[in-house]
């Protein structure tokens, strides 16, 4: 609605310090990595098995990017 409106500089936040911008990116890569490992463990367990891979794999695949993605900040 503020963006419409054109009051969207009454709602932005100020960026981060460059040590919350850290701390932030810090957090996230922590939370991606476990996100990672479990999508890493789901794909796996269902590697060999009967059914089909795809929920799996593009589970596996959307958190790698999401990761990877992080480390590139």
């Amino acid at each position: 609605m503020a963006v419409s409106d054109g009051t969207g500089e009454l709602v932005r936040q100020a960026a981060p310090s460059p040590e919350e911008l850290r701390k932030r990116i810090e957090d996230e890569l922590e939370v991606s990595l476990r996100a990672l490992r479990r999508a890493n463990e789901a794909y796996t367990d269902r590697r060999w098995g009967a059914g089909k891979l795809t929920p799996y794999s593009d589970a596996l695949w959307r958190t790698t990017t999401g990761y990877l993605d992080l480390l590139d900040v």
